[in-house]
């Protein structure tokens, strides 16, 4: 009789243990049900063309169109230049870098840029463009060799744990992306300071160009972002925003959040949120075919005419070209 008790009793152990474990389980999906994917309030496509963003003016273009605020980048850059110089700087050559993404193979870029300017022929660059790890690349690149050690020490001392956190598998069912960048944000904002900032504004201001690119997740269009109109500009959230650039380009779609951006258009407030940009495939199918320009795979892609011919081009026809047409006209 007692044993009976006492296998009875086991059993209805063993049977509140098991509905326990499956109220916690159930409960925890639950909860982390109720932690939905961000609701925001996007652009709509009829304002596209409108679109400003808060407390900032033409520091943003769509990268997929000719546009009148390239023309004005390009123009006031070359007045900015003769301004620092003098018109006789507009006949000597210039060099353009265009830094690619990669990943990781951002580490090549920041090689052969420490190299390049170890053998003492490194030029500064009159545009410098970047697009995922490429923008992190490229303010240091802008700055030039001054900026080597930051180039240096982001690329051998910065690690997992310095990019992102992983979320449960719960919670990245529910959410926008597998990782938090937190991290991330937090290793952009050690590097890229008030001095960063301050010294980009100092270039900009001689003529110089730096472009950083992104994708528009809602419109699925690529942007162009004028970094040195944006550390030049007065507004308090300027070293904010260039921060969240540069962040939006470096992080993978999917694995990593988007970032999201105060925008105004037809008198209201909307929020954009970025992406990294990318290029469709039918886009660099051409670029693949094409003998002529494979080249090792590497974190820098050299600036050619022939990539005009393909629609993704924002970063490298759009910019030079406009620079090309502009100068011109100052021109002896």
């Amino acid at each position: 009789m007692k044993v009976d008790v006492f296998q009875k009793s086991k059993r209805c152990g063993l049977i509140f243990c098991f509905f326990f474990v499956i109220s916690i389980f159930f409960s925890l999906i639950l909860l982390q049900a109720c932690a939905k994917p961000r609701v925001y309030n996007p652009l709509p496509a009829n304002l596209e063309d409108q679109v400003q963003v808060v407390g900032f003016e033409n520091v943003r273009v769509w990268g997929d169109k000719d546009s009148p605020i390239l023309d004005n980048i390009a123009i006031e850059s070359i007045r900015r230049e003769i301004a620092a110089y003098g018109v006789e700087e507009l006949k000597k050559p210039v060099s353009f870098l265009a830094l690619s993404g990669g990943g990781e193979n951002g580490a090549f870029g920041a090689g052969v840029l420490c190299g390049w300017n170890a053998a003492d022929n490194r030029p500064t660059f009159k545009l410098v463009t970047g697009i995922s790890t490429g923008a992190l690349l490229a303010p240091f690149a802008f700055l030039g060799p001054e900026y080597d050690a930051q180039l240096k020490d982001v690329y051998t001392t910065t690690t997992d744990k310095n990019i992102f956190t992983k979320k449960s598998i719960l919670t990245a069912y529910w959410r926008e992306s597998i990782y938090d960048t937190k991290p991330l944000a937090e290793t952009i904002a050690k590097y890229i300071d008030e001095k960063v900032l301050a010294a980009v504004s100092r270039e900009y201001k001689k003529g110089r160009i730096l472009l950083v690119g992104t994708t528009q997740l809602d419109a699925q269009r690529h942007v162009i972002w004028h970094m040195g109109a944006i550390a030049s500009s007065n507004d308090p959230g300027s070293l904010d925003l260039f921060r969240k650039v540069l962040l939006a380009s470096a992080s993978m779609p999917a694995i990593f959040p988007p970032v999201y951006i105060n925008v105004s258009a037809g008198g209201m407030q909307y929020e954009e949120a970025i992406k990294p940009m990318v290029a469709y495939v039918k886009e660099v199918q051409p670029l693949i075919q094409d003998k002529e320009l494979l080249v090792p795979k590497r974190a820098i892609l050299s600036l050619v005419d022939r990539i005009a011919e393909i629609p993704f081009r924002s970063l490298l026809h759009f910019p030079s070209c406009h620079w090309a047409v502009s100068q011109k006209q100052y021109l002896p």
